[in-house]
C-alpha cells in the first residue's frame, strides 16, 4: 500500500463524525415519528364515544412534574402529559409514551389541573421514573404545568365516525408527549454518543448501541 499515491484521494473522503451525526439525526427523527404513530394508534383504539368527545372538546395540555425525594433518582421519564378535552362531556386522558398507552381518568376533575402549586396528586410517579406499568390509586407529590397547544383551536371533524389517526387534536397530544419526553432525555444521550469508543469495546458495539437507543426511548 503506497500512501503517497493514495494521499490525493483523502480529501474526497467524508468526515466520519459528520456521517455519524447525519445518520443519528435521521434515526432519532424516525424514532420520534414512530412513538407519535403508536400514541395515535392507542387513541384509535378508544371507544367511539370517547373519540367523538375528543373531536367536540376544547383541548388543553398539561405536564405533571413529580417531585423526587433526595434518595429517589429520576428514571424513565419524570413527567406525565395530561390532555383535557372540555365540552358537553369533558374527558381527561393520561398518556404513557413508553407503553404506547392512553388511559381515561374518570377520577380526576378538571379543577385539579388548574393549580400550579406543589401538592399531592393522583398519579403514579414510578411509571414515569422507572417505566413501570401505572398503578391504580397511586399518589405522588408533584406540580402541574399548563402547556401551549400549537395550532389550536382545531377544526372539528363532522363525520359520524371520526378519522382519529388524522385528527389535528390527537396529533397535537401525541407530538407534545413525545417532544417533551425526548427534550428531557435526548441531550444526555447524545453526549454519551459523542464519546470515543475504545477498540476493546468494538466487539460489543451492537449491544452498546442498542442500550443507547433504549435510553433515548421514554
Amino acid at each position: 500500500m503506497n500512501l503517497h499515491t493514495m494521499a490525493p484521494q483523502f480529501s474526497r473522503l467524508r468526515k466520519v463524525s459528520g456521517q455519524f451525526q447525519s445518520a443519528l439525526a435521521s434515526r432519532l427523527t424516525r424514532l420520534k415519528n414512530a412513538y407519535v404513530a403508536l400514541i395515535k394508534e392507542a387513541f384509535c383504539e378508544l371507544p367511539l364515544q370517547q373519540r367523538l368527545d375528543i373531536e367536540d372538546g376544547t383541548l388543553q395540555l398539561f405536564a405533571l412534574h413529580p417531585v423526587a425525594e433526595p434518595q429517589q433518582p429520576a428514571g424513565a421519564g419524570s413527567f406525565a402529559i395530561i390532555a383535557l378535552l372540555e365540552g358537553f362531556t369533558s374527558r381527561i386522558f393520561e398518556i404513557f409514551v413508553r407503553h404506547s398507552q392512553v388511559r381515561l381518568r374518570r377520577d380526576i376533575p378538571p379543577s385539579l389541573l388548574t393549580s400550579a402549586a406543589q401538592r399531592e396528586l393522583p398519579f403514579d410517579d414510578e411509571a414515569y421514573r422507572r417505566g413501570t406499568r401505572p398503578r391504580e390509586q397511586a399518589i405522588c407529590q408533584g406540580i402541574i404545568e399548563r402547556l401551549d397547544v400549537p395550532g389550536a383551536p382545531f377544526t372539528r371533524q363532522s363525520a359520524a365516525i371520526p378519522d382519529t389517526y388524522a385528527s389535528p387534536a390527537i396529533n397535537a397530544i401525541a407530538q407534545a408527549a413525545v417532544d417533551h419526553l425526548f427534550k428531557e432525555r435526548e441531550a444526555s444521550a447524545l453526549e454519551r454518543a459523542g464519546a470515543t469508543l475504545d477498540l476493546k469495546d468494538a466487539e460489543t458495539c451492537h449491544a452498546a448501541w442498542l442500550a443507547f437507543y433504549q435510553s433515548l426511548s421514554p
